[in-house]
């Protein structure tokens, strides 16, 4: 079994996702014999498309320069990286109501026709099948009530995105209340979702076995 444990956070050691995130791949190396490959998008970030990439992108493989496939060596590799995983374990803060721009130009960099989903006169079809995620969130504020619902941007977009390639078996675990309501909400909080991790990594584990 085969992880891409990813992270996006700016915040290093102080950043809850991060710590989540690593508790999480931790549960299962103990559970099961995997193997992690690990990408942190704040010091990797890929580059932004444009122009010349979307080009490449429609320019059949035999045809592309030099310079074409240079422009798609980063996006091929993080393609790559996703195919041969079997769970992803994906770090998420919320920054303005959102995931970070790195991890927006990851996507941007991985949902790409004819590679990650293929769109036709019958429709879209993602094409990463049978894997599973564990999406871990977390926000200073809280979000998970009206009227500040609204403000989720995160958790509606990475499901759509990830569902369009193909990603549908998601498990969201979100962390709130980390930065404005006090240290004692704030431990609640990763305590219940360290809960929630640990009921997720052992249903996990035993559908692998």
């Amino acid at each position: 079994m085969k992880i891409l444990h990813i992270d996006s956070s700016i915040r290093g050691d102080r950043s809850v996702s991060r710590q989540l995130t690593k508790y999480t791949c931790d549960l299962i190396k103990e559970s099961s014999n995997v193997e992690i490959d690990y990408l942190d998008l704040s010091v990797d970030t890929p580059n932004h498309i444009n122009q010349q990439f979307m080009d490449a992108q429609h320019t059949p493989v035999d045809e592309l320069s030099i310079k074409q496939h240079q422009l798609l060596s980063e996006s091929n590799t993080l393609i790559e990286r996703l195919e041969n995983a079997d769970i992803y374990v994906v770090g998420l803060p919320m920054y303005n109501f959102t995931f970070p721009s790195s991890f927006k130009t990851f996507l941007d960099n991985v949902m790409v026709s004819g590679k990650t989903f293929k769109s036709d006169e019958t429709g879209e079809e993602g094409l990463l099948k049978n894997k599973k995620a564990i999406i871990i969130s977390s926000s200073g504020g809280m979000y998970n009530t009206s009227p500040t619902e609204a403000y989720n941007c995160l958790s509606p977009l990475i499901t759509a995105c990830f569902g369009y390639i193909g990603i549908t078996d998601i498990t969201p675990i979100k962390t709130e209340a980390t930065a404005f309501y006090g240290p004692e909400k704030k431990a609640k909080s990763i305590i219940q979702s360290r809960k929630d991790l640990e009921r997720a990594v052992n249903k996990l584990t035993k559908e692998k076995v």
